[in-house]
């Protein structure tokens, strides 16, 4: 019963989204040599992680190529100054919640929710919450900027 279940989910979601997605090359192989490796890397490969937003930076979960984590920054604060920078990594910040500032390369960016931010490796950047709530940011770093515990790792590092 389990396997026949798991075999329908595995069609039904290959059909609704293979033609959504566009491979080349070995991964277009792959699929076509089998309907269930699609389904099984959406299924299985796939690590599931609830948001909290209650401390104010938590790394949430990262592989040796990216890691992501969330940002809470409290009305009136703000995170890093002019002189902060991620040597070694870029970051994408997606704004979740509340309202700021970002000042990257000395220039001056407004966040609402639903903003999205690339600041590249080694740009000197800050971010300010401006808001009357909390400013919540997902963010992504590729290579990995932070240990888990949340400390800056060296330039290079993973």
């Amino acid at each position: 019963m389990c396997d026949l279940r798991c075999a329908q989910i595995e069609q039904t979601l290959f059909q609704r989204f293979a033609p959504l997605i566009h491979l080349s090359g070995a991964g277009e192989q792959r699929l076509s040599q089998s309907k269930k490796c699609f389904a099984r890397c959406m299924l299985y490969d796939m690590k599931l992680e609830r948001l909290q937003f209650k401390k104010s930076f938590r790394v949430i979960r990262g592989n040796r190529r990216a890691q992501a984590a969330e940002m809470v920054i409290t009305p009136g604060n703000s995170e890093g100054d002019s002189r902060n920078r991620h040597r070694g990594a870029d970051q994408w910040l997606y704004v979740v919640a509340g309202r700021g500032d970002a000042v990257v390369k000395s220039r001056r960016y407004k966040l609402v929710p639903g903003t999205l931010i690339f600041i590249g490796s080694g740009e000197r950047h800050e971010i300010k919450a401006t808001g009357r709530s909390a400013l919540r940011t997902l963010n992504f770093y590729a290579p990995p900027a932070y240990s888990l515990s949340g400390d800056p790792l060296p330039r290079g590092r993973r």
